[in-house]
């Protein structure tokens, strides 16, 4: 791609001589271009842009309109696929995106038809993640939480936006082989076909990895700021009022990464003879210390994130209201004396708290490395907690095969789900994390921080139902845009 300044007059396009609004009919009637749909992949766009410059791109996207109006801010409209693969503007509202008993009931309506049944699944997971965002039924638990604790969950919200567009952008590799190999036998591949909604919502964990830390690479601990944050200073890390106090420091965990000598990122679970206390150390440290000198079975740090996952206000599967942190509440009968609803915990038959939706973290800055997952309910050490589905989390939980379980969404978990075509259990979902793209990553944030709500809305019902390679092309393809519309205004030509 070339830039050069513009020197001489441009060269007219034959159809010039028109009045603007006639040109853009011209060029209309003479595109092979459909111009009653939208752009959604990276060729329609730049097709578009050929045809009919880059302005017209932007204010297309701005306004979701094919006409030409005077611009404003970028991107203000975006799209969704239909079912029958067309492209239309998401009306808001619709039931689709609606979370109510019977979407988390997907995965009990199978008809045997798996690509059937895996699409009812994937639109399922689409509306519970997209309201885990949005929250569009709060007002459902109005007075439930005070200013402050609305305050965190929105921190919790952007949390979950920004882990979804750092998958995205970053792009997501996988493999159905555990542990592959990165570097020369890159066992690593892209494809994965399933929508970006899915990856975190059927069991498994997710690895950012950053590479061996050094001058040519980026801090983990930079990355983990920015999801918490959108500020990658690492000073703003340890500071609770950057991201709301909602991170909570976990004892453990039955899952960790370490690195082999060849720079391969691992996952390991608590429960293999290898993983074995040997005092306080376990016997694949002490073997990876012999190895390698030093302690490379470092555990790093646990954390954990509690969100209303599913969307606060929503209904979780048995009818109750989701309320703060995911605790499922129930009407207690009268008012808080403004008309508002008094509500109390909803239990379960065993009596126990229903608790649902847990984001584990683990921070690993030896390895410059993190490994993110939701699981279904908060690590008790009674077990006092429950998920809306039954599953309580305790140190033993680890030893128990979850793939009976079902999934945070309702489904089924990963392997079931996805048969031969699922990523491996174990590191089989992984994104690199280097310098470069962790700039296209917060540069998007930013774009997307500074769209209305209905906008933003818009963006992640179209991101979160695209795989993840058609998620990244969509996302740098708009970065591409908007770039070409700066240089454009600069007075820079643009060569293809």
């Amino acid at each position: 791609m070339v830039y050069r300044r513009i020197r001489r007059k441009r060269k007219r396009h034959s159809d010039e001589k028109l009045p603007s609004s006639a040109r853009v009919q011209q060029r209309r009637e003479t595109s092979p271009y459909d111009y009653r749909e939208m752009p959604t992949t990276a060729e329609q766009i730049q097709q578009l842009q050929r045809e009919m410059g880059n302005q017209y791109v932007v204010n297309l996207l701005q306004t979701g309109q094919h006409t030409s109006p005077a611009s404003s801010s970028f991107l203000q409209r975006f799209v969704t696929k239909s079912d029958s693969g067309s492209t239309a503007i998401q009306r808001e509202g619709d039931d689709e995106w609606k979370v109510t008993p019977d979407k988390w009931k997907t995965g009990e309506a199978l008809t045997g038809d798996k690509a059937k049944d895996q699409k009812a699944q994937f639109d399922a997971d689409a509306a519970i993640m997209y309201q885990t965002m949005f929250s569009e039924d709060a007002d459902n638990v109005k007075g439930l939480l005070s200013p402050e604790q609305m305050e965190k969950q929105k921190q919790k919200q952007d949390l979950m936006k920004r882990i979804l567009l750092s998958q995205a952008v970053g792009g997501v590799k996988y493999s159905t082989k555990d542990n592959p190999a990165q570097g020369t036998d890159n066992e690593l591949q892209n494809g994965l076909n399933m929508p970006m909604a899915s990856l975190l919502s059927h069991g498994q964990r997710h690895i950012f990895d950053a590479g061996r830390a050094g001058k040519d690479t980026t801090n983990i601990q930079s990355f983990f700021s920015f999801l918490l944050s959108g500020n990658a200073d690492t000073t703003a890390f340890d500071n609770k009022e950057t991201h709301g106090g909602i991170l909570n420091s976990r004892a453990g965990a039955s899952h960790g990464i370490d690195r082999d000598k060849a720079g391969n990122i691992r996952e390991y679970k608590r429960g293999a003879p290898e993983d074995a206390m040997f005092g306080t150390r376990t016997i694949r440290s002490l073997y990876n210390q012999s190895q390698l000198g030093s302690n490379m079975m470092d555990q790093g740090k646990h954390y954990g994130v509690d969100l209303a996952f599913g969307g606060l206000g929503s209904q979780e599967v048995n009818g109750n209201y989701i309320g703060k942190s995911g605790r499922a509440m129930k009407p207690a009968g009268g008012s808080l004396g403004t008309g508002q609803t008094k509500f109390e915990q909803a239990k379960n038959h065993k009596g126990k708290d229903i608790q649902h939706g847990h984001l584990y973290i683990n921070d690993n800055g030896l390895h410059n490395a993190m490994m993110l997952g939701i699981e279904s309910s908060p690590p008790t050490a009674t077990g006092s907690k429950a998920s809306m589905f039954g599953v309580s989390h305790t140190a033993d939980s680890g030893t128990i095969d979850q793939t009976k379980n079902r999934s945070v969404t309702g489904g089924q978990k990963m392997k079931p789900l996805m048969g031969d075509q699922a990523p491996a259990e174990y590191g089989g979902k992984q994104t690199q994390i280097t310098p470069e793209n962790f700039a296209q990553i917060q540069e998007v944030n930013r774009m997307v921080a500074t769209l209305d709500e209905d906008a933003q809305k818009k963006f992640f019902k179209t991101i979160l139902k695209m795989t993840p390679d058609q998620a990244q092309e969509y996302a740098l393809s708009l970065l591409e845009a908007e770039k070409r519309e700066k240089m454009a205004r600069a007075g820079f030509h643009v060569g293809m």
